[in-house]
């Protein structure tokens, strides 16, 4: 069974694209394994990337055994992958052999665990001979483990100079008994615990001052996985030693008969795709594998998906002029925000990558019709983005699923790294995305709204929308988020295309006016920690109503004199790393070789386009805000390490702000000239406000509102008076309140940095049972510190981490 290893909270669920093969990895290993040969402190870094090698290597592993499967053997292993593999073995025991303290022996015997856990699942592809040897170095380590536990000093053997190094003092023969198999078993589970602690101390440092970290325990879904994997390393070996009516591995290692039942069943019906041989017509059921600290059922069951994988099979096959039984890889490559992704293997090693969208994902035809449409069209301007072989926006064919089959990309996710790149990386990276940004921004559109192919948007609505010089594309109507959101994908209102400037302003502000004279209701805030600001009372919609009205008043007068910030233009919605797939195999350093993830990419007005990626934006910080060049403290060095990883962390993002925003005003004019409009803020404030989903509250508008009558002068420019007037006294309530909620807003910050999940409550799955234990931990610590019984009461009932209903809010 593969092992899953959910993203860290540092890389939100999106699509990931790798290629797994050992040499990808190579460098990296060469690179640790010599820094501890000189005995540098590394070893976080160490567990961290070799924890990210091991997903590959598990991929790897399942084509290999898929090959098995279909008859088709798996290519040799080269001969130099078997003594590489080796060799790092015999440097890693070798710098063990020169440490002085227990720290050091620590340190380096844990890597060497990390690199043995990293190529376990390779073995199966080795000879009998170098399984052997393998097997042998695990014994080995259990020495290893053993001596570190009690501080003694352990002489590692003197290796053999033959050709093909061996791992550990020749032997004749080597017989592992069940109790050795055992202990090293529980041996690696408690290393792999230790591996998992120091995970997540480095996976907290980008989010949680040093005083506020603590390690994350493994999961026992992820201890299920271990064990699974120590079966397969030792199952081969074991089988030959112990006869049939011995206890099985699964008990030796620790599992009763019971757990093996259950475990053996999740092998084969496993969501993460284990077989390619499936029997006609068998439709597959799968879910989503991330966590979520409230609401977790209902966001599974958003996710739930069943297709008929055989269909999807065909299909696949077919797109690139190829047959099924060319097939021999099919697995979960990736869980997005609105989609899951498979990667397809064919016999002759050709790879692409399938993507399905969520049930929960509205509307379908739209979202994947345009964003096949998008990337074709940028594609031809010169734009990294994955080639297209086939797609259907509708389920009505033989996989009974929406699909895109798409070019699978050799490389790197920006996620992998991003967090330890060099300063002249960041900058050159950076660098990169705004260059493409650039060329996309370059392209100007007759109309508002999102792309489609002509005839694809004919098909759906009997129109063709408004054409491009390339007939084949039309602009069509616009699916952001908000403008589709539960109940709102019923309305009969006007979503696009926009003809005008001003008909973009107002079209999500008039689809919320409609949903809640349609569907509006009293209700409480959706954000349950800033009830009490309201004393947990339910507001109205009529507030929001009436800032709605207010709104499209102004809007036309919201309209930038400026011609050129008025031309619709196209701009990536979502420039995350994890949206980045990079390479070193072009000079100098990191390259940007493909952007993913072009769903609900928007055709707007270049005033409203216009903002940072969020996750480059460091406004908070007082040094990014001023544009001043950015350096470490001058005692760095003097720090406590905790401290400089904070400032580390500190300084990396605010590099990668002020050149973000250098590298847009040197190679982005249209950007530029939008980011430096001084009320270009405000402006897209208004119209992101106004089309938001209503979720029990109406100040974020309001106050957007308010300020912009303080603005108006300049906000138009034109000498005409407001139409909208606010009360000194509806002001003033109005400006306490909001910055009553925004220091709630901080309290929930902190919240969601002691359970360990975003802002979004999202937990990576082998992190889940600790968050949750630590809400718990966090309420009863509340309620401890509330005297008042009504108040207690309040607690209980609007607590932010527990399950909610829902329905009411869509």
């Amino acid at each position: 069974m593969a092992s899953e290893f959910p993203l860290t909270p540092r890389q939100s669920p999106q699509s990931l694209q790798f290629k797994p093969k050992l040499e990808n990895y190579r460098p990296k290993i060469e690179r640790y394994s010599t820094l501890l040969f000189e005995y540098m402190e590394i070893i976080e870094t160490v567990g961290i990337s070799l924890r990210a090698d091991m997903t590959r290597s598990v991929n790897t592993y399942n084509e290999l055994a898929r090959r098995r499967a279909t008859q088709s053997p798996p290519p040799a292993p080269r001969l130099s992958d078997k003594n590489y593999v080796q060799y790092l073995l015999m440097l890693q025991s070798e710098a063990y052999k020169k440490t002085e303290t227990v720290e050091e022996r620590i340190k380096v015997a844990s890597a060497a665990h990390n690199l043995i856990v990293a190529t376990q699942n390779y073995i199966g592809s080795f000879p009998e001979s170098v399984q052997l040897d393998i097997i042998r170095q695990v014994s080995y380590l259990h020495q290893a483990f053993l001596s570190r536990q009690s501080g003694d000093m352990w002489a590692p053997p003197t290796w053999s100079s033959e050709d093909r190094p061996m791992l550990c003092p020749p032997q004749s023969e080597l017989s592992l008994s069940r109790a050795q198999i055992g202990s090293l078993a529980r041996d690696q589970l408690s290393a792999a615990q230790e591996s998992s602690d120091r995970l997540a101390r480095h996976s907290l440092m980008s989010t949680v001052p040093p005083s506020g970290m603590s390690p994350l325990p493994l999961s026992e879904r992820q201890k299920e996985d271990f064990r699974a994997n120590l079966c397969g390393l030792f199952g081969k070996k074991f089988r030959q030693d112990i006869p049939n009516e011995e206890p099985t591995l699964f008990e030796v290692i620790g599992l009763s008969r019971d757990e093996e039942e259950h475990y053996c069943f999740k092998l084969k019906m496993s969501a993460v795709v284990d077989e390619i041989e499936v029997k006609e017509g068998e439709f597959w059921e799968l879910v989503d594998n991330s966590r979520w600290v409230f609401n977790d059922a209902l966001r599974h069951e958003e996710r739930r998906r069943v297709f008929n994988v055989n269909g999807l099979s065909r299909l696949a096959a077919e797109s690139t002029n190829r047959s099924p039984d060319d097939i021999v890889g099919f697995e979960k490559l990736a869980e997005g925000g609105f989609n899951r992704a498979f990667l397809i293997t064919m016999r002759d090693s050709f790879q692409l990558v399938a993507r399905i969208p969520y049930p929960v994902t509205v509307p379908k035809f739209y979202t994947m019709a345009s964003e096949v449409a998008t990337m074709d069209y940028l594609r031809s301007f010169g734009l990294p983005i994955p080639n297209v072989y086939g797609y259907s926006p509708t389920s009505d064919n033989v996989a009974e699923t929406e699909y895109i089959f798409m070019e699978f990309v050799n490389g790197t996710n920006l996620s992998e790294v991003w967090f330890d790149l060099e300063e002249q990386e960041i900058v050159s990276v950076v660098g990169q995305l705004v260059e493409l940004e650039a060329k996309m921004m370059s392209v100007c559109f007759p109309a508002g709204g999102i792309l489609y192919y002509a005839q694809d948007l004919e098909r759906m609505t009997g129109k063709t929308g408004i054409p491009l010089k390339d007939k084949r594309f039309c602009v069509g109507p616009d699916v952001r988020l908000s403008l589709w959101h539960g109940r709102r994908s019923h309305l009969n209102v006007d979503r696009g295309p926009y003809k005008s400037v001003e008909s973009a302003l107002v079209g999500a502000a008039n689809k919320e006016l409609a949903y809640l004279h349609e569907f509006g209701q009293p209700l409480l805030p959706f954000q349950r920690i800033r009830r009490e600001s309201y004393q947990y009372r339910e507001q109205s919609p009529s507030d929001h109503i009436d800032s709605l009205k207010r709104y499209l008043q102004i809007a036309p007068s919201l309209v930038p004199k400026e011609p050129s910030l008025n031309q619709f233009r196209i701009r990536h919605p979502d420039l995350q790393e994890t949206n980045i797939v990079v390479s070193r195999l072009s000079n100098p350093g990191l390259q940007v070789i493909s952007v993913l993830d072009w769903q609900h990419t928007s055709i707007l007005p270049t005033f409203l386009l216009a903002g940072m990626p969020q996750r480059m934006q460091n406004y908070t910080d007082s040094v990014s805000q001023s544009m001043t060049q950015p350096s470490l403290p001058k005692n760095f060095d003097d720090l406590e390490k905790g401290k400089r990883e904070w400032e580390r962390e500190r300084y990396r993002r605010r590099l990668i702000h002020y050149h973000y925003l250098m590298s847009t005003a040197v190679n982005n004019d249209v950007h530029q000239a939008a980011l430096a409009d001084p009320l270009g803020v405000l402006r897209r404030r208004l119209f992101q406000h106004a089309g938001h989903p209503w979720e029990g509250e109406a100040i974020a508008l309001k106050v957007a509102l308010i300020e912009a009558t303080i603005e108006w002068e300049k906000l138009t420019e034109r000498g005409l008076p407001c139409p909208v007037v606010f009360d000194t006294e509806d002001v003033c309530e109005t400006m306490k309140l909001d910055t009553a909620l925004k220091d709630v807003d901080k309290y929930m910050e902190a919240g969601c940095n002691i359970v360990g999940c975003t802002s979004e409550v999202w937990v990576p799955n082998d992190h889940y049972e600790r968050a949750m234990a630590r809400s718990k931990e966090l309420k009863e610590q509340t309620l401890v510190q509330t005297e008042l019984a009504k108040e207690r009461a309040e607690v209980e009932s609007h607590w932010p981490f527990d399950d909610m209903d829902e329905g009411n809010y869509m």
